[in-house]
């Protein structure tokens, strides 16, 4: 009689609330694919390491799919997963000083990031990450200490916002476009600063 390699508590599960394990290295690979309507939707397959009773290591392979959603302008908000929203409440231009090793001082903004959570559980905002471009999809140096970034649990029914710090050409704040995602949710909330609300 043969045993089938039985795959334990290792094996985790996308989720948004914090928590998750891992044992070994995991590895991703992305395909997209263009849907009508400025919409993309992508696929990615995660490679998780982990080991069956016996203790020898066998791979679990996962596809998570995600999309990128219509631009939404300043104001308005997006669902990163079904009753998680984002949204861009403000963009201001300002002057930036450099803080630390490796960045510059020159014109700037200031992008502040609203994440309302009205779902059924607490989120962890550790995996949150947001991106701007301008221009011709220049991508927007951050300015990490003049900035802040949100981070922790959000409880359900609960708002949290946070200012970052973007160096970005004087005659171009205008033209910001910001993306976005979490780790563990499907889409990628994208805003366009010149879009009316």
């Amino acid at each position: 009689m043969s045993r089938r390699p039985i795959i334990g508590a290792c094996l985790c599960t996308v989720a948004l609330v914090a928590a998750g394990c891992s044992d070994g290295g995991n590895g991703a690979k992305s395909a997209s694919t263009d849907k009508p309507g400025g919409v993309s939707a992508t696929t990615t397959t995660v490679s998780t390491n982990v080991k069956t009773r016996n203790g020898a290591p066998t791979t679990v392979k996962t596809a998570i799919a995600s999309r990128t959603l219509r631009p939404i302008g300043i104001g308005q908000r997006a669902e990163l997963a079904p009753n998680l929203f984002a949204s861009v409440t403000q963009v201001s231009a300002a002057t930036l000083t450099a803080q630390a090793p490796g960045e510059t001082s020159g014109p700037g903004a200031f992008v502040t990031v609203t994440v309302r959570n009205d779902t059924g559980a607490a989120v962890n905002l550790d995996g949150l990450a947001v991106n701007v471009h301008y221009g011709n999809r220049i991508p927007a140096t951050p300015v990490r200490e003049l900035g802040g970034s949100l981070k922790g649990l959000l409880a359900p029914g609960r708002t949290k916002s946070a200012r970052y710090a973007f160096r970005v050409a004087k005659d171009q704040v205008t033209s910001i476009v910001v993306d976005i995602q979490h780790s563990a949710a499907p889409n990628v909330v994208i805003v366009d600063a010149q879009m009316k609300p």
